[in-house]
Parts: C-alpha cells; structure tokens; sequence
C-alpha cells in the first residue's frame, strides 16, 4: 500500500512538472507603447533601453496621404532592422482619440491577433507566430490589413513595437524598436453647388453608372470649362475635358470602364468656381 501511494503522487508531481511548463510562445498583446501600456522591454527584452540599437521599425502602408477612407481596407507593413539578427516580432495596435479600437487589424503570415485589457478596455493587438518572423538576416517585414473605420473617427494612431532577437533561446540581449504613426480621416469635399457658377440643369444620366458617364448642363456664357473625376481620397481619376465653350447646353458621354468599383465625384469647374 505504502510503494502504491508513494508512486502515484510522483506520477502526480511529474504531471504538474511538464504541464506547468507549456507556455504560449507567440507575441504579447498589450505591448505596443500606446497610453498607458508597457514596451515589449518592461518585464521581458530588457537587457538594452528602448531604441538604443542601430535597427528600426518602420510602418508603411498603401493609404493616400496618411488619409484614411473610412470603410477602405489598407494593406499595412511593420519593417523591422537589426544588423546580424534573423528572427524578429512585432505589436501593433490602431486606436482612436480616446485610446480605443479603430477599425479592424486582420493577420497576414507569422501573425496573429490577440487581446489585452489596458485600463478598462480590451485592446487588439497584431503579434508574431512563435517563429513567423525568422527568415532573412538584418530584416523581416510582416503584412496585415486593416479595415478603416466609420465616418466621424478621426485620427487613428498605429502604435508599433519591434523587436530584434539573437536567438539564444531567452529573452536576453534583444533590442526592441517602437514607433507611431497618425492617420488623419478623409473628409469629401463638399457636393454642394457654389451658386454663380454660370451652369445651370446639371443631370447625371444611369447612376449608378456601369459603362459610360453621361451627364448634361447649361453653361450661361461662353468660358473656359473642364470637367474631371476624382476618387474618394482626392486623387484625380479621369479628365473629360478641358476647352472653351459657347452658352447653351451640353451633353457629354466618357467612358469609365477602365475605372474600379466604387464612389467617385464628377468635378465640373468654370473659372474658379466648381460644381
């Protein structure tokens, strides 16, 4: 009775041996350096202060300006640099004015999502894959998107953590790089129509449009004239037109074909005033 006992509570010991020691080795949440969060230095890669190294971390993004659409979905990538060093993590985070979640972070290769509860409120985070950033010596980039938010948000601010590590299986002697980057909303340029402008009886044909833009007006006197379309972020698109014309009306089709799916503004300006 006595061996019995004495084997089953070290078969016991050793269970709680091995489980206590499964760890989740994927990057943290809720290290990002945002207001009122730790760096990824405080409490793990702390032998060297942060961005004291010779890297960096840099965010780029495909977003116009630093002007975000709400509702677009942007491609975003964390670059990471160090000399010598080939596996590298990250933390991002988006938030709002009032330090809450703005938009959606989606996870691309070696990353993922996770959250962490910063004074109150959960805080999303992209993170690394244990090994999702191995690969090149001296750098690694990882890549996400993200789905802007509603109208009304404002400035979003990404908060982004690197870290560079040297692969001696600890958390020691890595250097870790934090940045930020504000993203201003984009606001539409106003549609109302500027009166003395010298049209009148302005119709836009089919809208929405599939193939060809048709669209019609009465111009008051004979004036230079130029019509354009533009994209949501500002960007000219497309130009109709740009020559004198006499008064009377006016009817103009132009092909769009080669245009994406989406929202466009049709320009038309007569001197200095638009419609």
């Amino acid at each position: 009775m006595k061996k019995y006992l004495l084997y089953t509570l070290f078969c016991f010991s050793c269970f709680l041996i091995f489980t206590s020691g499964t760890t989740d080795n994927n990057g943290k949440a809720g290290r990002a350096g945002s207001p009122g969060e730790q760096t990824c230095v405080n409490g793990c890669h702390s032998s060297y202060a942060l961005n004291s190294g010779p890297g960096s971390s840099v965010l780029t993004s495909n977003i116009p300006n630093n002007e975000y659409s709400p509702g677009q979905t942007y491609t975003m990538t964390l670059t990471i640099t160090h000399p010598g060093d080939s596996l590298f993590g990250l933390g991002v985070e988006a938030l709002s004015t009032a330090n809450a979640n703005a938009g959606t972070l989606t996870p691309g290769a070696g990353t993922t999502t996770k959250s962490a509860t910063i004074s109150g409120t959960s805080r999303k985070s992209i993170t690394h894959l244990l090994n999702g950033g191995a690969g090149t010596v001296g750098s690694h980039t990882f890549t996400f998107t993200w789905l802007a938010p509603a109208v009304g948000t404002g400035n979003v601010t990404f908060y982004c953590s690197g870290v560079a590590a040297n692969r001696n299986n600890s958390n020691s002697l890595d250097y870790v790089y934090n940045n930020s980057q504000v993203f201003t909303e984009y606001v539409a340029p106003s549609s109302v129509i500027e009166t003395q402008t010298e049209i009148s009886s302005l119709q836009i044909f089919s809208n929405p449009v599939r193939d060809n833009l048709s669209f019609s007006y009465v111009l008051e006197n004979s004036k230079n004239i130029s019509s354009n379309i533009y994209s949501l972020n500002g960007s000219m698109v497309k130009e109709i037109f740009n020559e004198l014309q006499t008064e009377g009306l006016h009817t103009y089709s132009t092909d769009i074909t080669a245009l994406s799916k989406g929202i466009y503004f049709l320009q038309i300006n007569v001197g200095k005033k638009s419609i």
